[in-house]
């Protein structure tokens, strides 16, 4: 989540001087174009930051989580970045209707509702789901944070959601995705092989890791051949230099059998 809060720190540090600057110079009327600006922003660098973050959560539990903690983190990983992103949503958009409005004790108000939420969500979650159940609590907490700094600001001072650009943010985050996961389709298991070391065997090694091509990969040669992997054929579609157009042509085609 600090990744995220880095990237909403920083929009929102070049963000909201321009909204402050826009209020006192134009009023409501130029306020509300550089909040839109701002939110387009928002959306066009959080939602695919946060679907990248969810992509990354196996490699980057191998590469910084001990193996005992492992799965776990690659399991509450997604939440998390989908709370840092309400989180920014909250802190670094909708909660400035309250300073620009200059009504900030309503903040308070806005601010204790996922505080206390998180608390009863953590009592009751924790103890049946362990970590994921905190994991779920804090998304939920976040997005009744969002929810009601949305709602109590549009009494003070309205902000626009620019709902073109979070449909088209969304649509590509949810492609990416999508496509990113099912990459995941070629492989099995826990953990990708990694190459043998020193003093240790090939087979060893794969019985650590677990996670595996979904064929046997084909190891390097010099040979003037076509090679497949095991379980595939290949067949002629068109020899180089054979004229498009030429009905005589031979067909390749390469499949599972």
């Amino acid at each position: 989540n600090r990744t995220l809060d880095v990237i909403f720190i920083w929009l929102g540090t070049a963000g909201q001087p321009a909204m402050v600057m826009a209020l006192e110079r134009g009023g409501l009327s130029q306020l509300k174009i550089a909040a839109r600006e701002q939110a387009s922003t928002f959306f066009l660098i959080g939602l695919p930051a946060a679907a990248g973050g969810a992509l990354v959560a196996r490699p980057l539990s191998e590469v910084l989580i001990g193996e005992e903690l492992r799965v776990a983190a690659t399991s509450v990983t997604p939440w998390i970045a989908l709370s840092a992103l309400l989180f920014g949503l909250t802190a670094y958009y909708f909660g400035q209707a309250f300073t620009l409005g200059r009504r900030t004790g309503w903040l308070l108000l806005a601010m204790s509702i996922p505080a206390g939420s998180n608390i009863v969500l953590n009592v009751l979650l924790i103890p049946r789901f362990g970590v994921m159940g905190a994991a779920w609590a804090t998304a939920i907490s976040f997005a009744l944070g969002l929810t009601a700094s949305m709602t109590i600001g549009r009494r003070i001072l309205p902000l626009p959601v620019p709902w073109n650009a979070l449909a088209r943010c969304g649509l590509a985050a949810a492609v990416t995705l999508i496509a990113g996961t099912g990459l995941g389709g070629c492989v099995n298991g826990a953990e990708i092989r990694r190459p043998a070391g020193p003093g240790v065997s090939a087979s060893g090694n794969a019985a650590r890791s677990g996670l595996t091509l979904g064929f046997d990969s084909i190891p390097g040669s010099r040979t003037d051949a076509c090679t497949i992997a095991k379980g595939y054929r290949a067949r002629v579609l068109a020899p180089w230099g054979t004229p498009l157009k030429d009905r005589k042509s031979t067909r390749l085609n390469s499949s599972h059998p």
